[in-house]
């Protein structure tokens, strides 16, 4: 038997297996149970964890000292204190930050397109590491309704669930070092990967969502391309209905053909 789930750390899945094997178990006879656990899509599992800790990481860093509800008020004191942080400070990452963007770029090291959407758009796009990274926090609101909550908790607009270039910058580091990276891999101005098309740079407070039918493909909907209105009027799903005629024909060139071509029907 074959299973699929999403997470296969979970206890209820051993104990509902080890529940499976004891049921089937016949009296007064051994019985032997191999059970392997394979995580089919290790990239996808390794994105989300590397989003879990830099999320997590981000939220940590806002104060919450200062009386203000964050997204709803802010206070004198809560903004001298992000004024005076110095800029770039994020830089010195936790332990536990830095163990997932190893295990991450691993993970999109070995990963095979074949299997993986992902690693199939990070090499298809030609994405670097930064590209791959603000592609994963585009398609972060899409993976876990946490995360939805903790980007609104960072804008500090708590209804807001998409994030924008400059928070999704500020996550990855320095936003001039960021944009300047992006220019120079280029990707995303040749491919349509964000909402609103190619070769439009994303201003600071612009939500930046992934395509929605490429995000469905990024998880796994294998038809949500093609479903695409724009890529469906450029590819035929269907046979031509006239198509099967053509195989009823044969072109046959006889040495003595006094015309050079003889068309016959067969």
């Amino acid at each position: 038997m074959r299973f699929t789930v999403s997470d296969p750390r979970l206890d209820s899945l051993l104990n509902a297996l080890r529940g499976l094997v004891d049921d089937a178990a016949v009296e007064g006879q051994e019985r032997v149970a191999h059970v392997e656990l394979r995580v089919s899509r290790p990239l996808l599992r390794a994105s989300i964890d590397w989003l879990h800790q830099l999320l997590r990481d981000a939220v940590a860093r806002v104060p919450d000292e200062n009386g203000d509800p964050h997204g709803l008020s802010i206070t004198r004191a809560t903004l001298l204190q992000a004024l005076d942080a110095t800029p770039g400070e994020h830089s010195d990452r936790p332990r536990h930050l830095q163990e997932a963007d190893a295990a991450l770029d691993g993970a999109l090291a070995t990963a095979d397109p074949r299997v993986e959407p992902l690693a199939a758009a990070a090499r298809g796009f030609d994405l670097e590491p930064v590209d791959f990274r603000m592609l994963l926090l585009g398609l972060a609101p899409e993976l876990d309704l946490r995360f939805q909550r903790c980007i609104g908790f960072l804008l500090d607009e708590v209804p807001r669930r998409v994030g924008t270039f400059g928070l999704y910058s500020t996550l990855l580091g320095s936003t001039t070092q960021v944009r300047d990276a992006l220019a120079r891999s280029g990707a995303f101005s040749r491919w349509p990967i964000f909402d609103g098309g190619p070769g439009q740079p994303a201003t600071a407070d612009e939500p930046l969502r992934v395509d929605p039918f490429l995000a469905q493909w990024l998880l796994g909907d294998g038809d949500a391309l093609r479903n695409d209105p724009r890529v469906r009027r450029l590819l035929r799903l269907a046979h031509w209905p006239g198509a099967g005629l053509l195989s009823r024909y044969e072109v046959h060139a006889p040495a003595a053909s006094p015309t050079g071509t003889d068309l016959r029907l067969v």
